[in-house]
């Protein structure tokens, strides 16, 4: 994400969703929030608090992963775990999200599909178990890495 209009507009829907379940987005949330969206919504937490410490020298790992965490827990930003990387995502809520992550760029594209999320549903429902979030990650060679198209 870039861009000072699109970077306000997550920003507000951000507010908007943290204030719907009773939270506030704090600066601090909002500093590490505006800085992975600088970053075109992409980064590692070491990359987002070296970032940090140029605006506040003394932010340490723990505010970075506390703010991540608190914008994990709002919908806000994923984690990906191939690649130790925080992305933003906004209006995914109930949405099963397929990271395909190419090995050899570190490159991230997002697919959103329904039929695998109702799958993944009912499997859970015969297991008995609740549904939390749903995500898959798919190591592979992306269009550019592969040679394909």
């Amino acid at each position: 994400m870039t861009g000072i209009r699109a970077t306000n507009s997550f920003l507000r829907r951000a507010d908007a969703r943290c204030a719907l379940h009773g939270h506030r987005l704090t600066p601090q949330r909002r500093q590490v929030l505006v800085l992975l969206l600088s970053r075109g919504g992409r980064d590692t937490a070491y990359q987002l608090l070296e970032d940090m410490r140029a605006v506040r020298t003394n932010a340490a790992p723990s505010n970075i992963y506390r703010a991540l965490h608190f914008l994990m827990e709002q919908g806000l930003v994923r984690r990906v775990a191939t690649t130790s990387t925080f992305m933003a995502c906004g209006d995914v809520v109930g949405q099963h999200e397929v990271f395909m992550v190419c090995k050899r760029c570190g490159s991230v594209s997002v697919v959103h599909d329904e039929a695998l999320r109702r799958t993944l549903e009912g499997a859970a429902r015969t297991a008995h178990f609740v549904v939390d979030g749903q995500e898959t990650e798919i190591r592979g060679l992306c269009e550019s890495c592969s040679g394909a198209g």
